[in-house]
């Protein structure tokens, strides 16, 4: 069927956009896996509960773009709602790729979604 079974750091060292969606726990050894193969404008989105974008910055070369979404717990019945965290090296194009990926089918009214939140809580320290 064209499958292609690759480890976490080839299939990092190949794409441009990086879904992070392992438990909380198993987050630092994944960055430390993938943090030497990346080598540019790798986009890394997390969805992963409770872990920061500083978190995630600090395992990864300086200047990597990192947007945390997170959705609400109704994402399993498709009624949920995401929010979009971009990291301090996310430009406004991260945050919207990054809440691009979080968009499905919508109900008429629903809005247009799809911001990213600049200067999110956890630069506060919030989170």
């Amino acid at each position: 069927h064209g499958i292609e079974v690759l480890s976490a750091a080839a299939a990092a060292s190949r794409g441009d956009t990086l879904i992070l969606a392992v438990k909380p726990q198993d987050m630092a050894a994944l960055l430390a896996e993938i943090g030497p193969v990346l080598s540019g404008p790798q986009l890394v989105v997390s969805v992963a509960a409770g872990i920061t974008t500083a978190f995630i910055e600090s395992r990864l070369p300086a200047g990597t773009p990192v947007v945390r979404v997170m959705s609400t717990t109704p994402v399993l019945v498709d009624e949920a709602m995401s929010v979009t965290a971009a990291g301090a090296d996310a430009g406004a194009e991260h945050g919207r790729r990054g809440a691009g990926l979080s968009r499905g089918r919508r109900r008429p009214g629903s809005g247009a979604g799809g911001g990213a939140a600049r200067g999110a809580p956890e630069r506060a320290g919030r989170t």
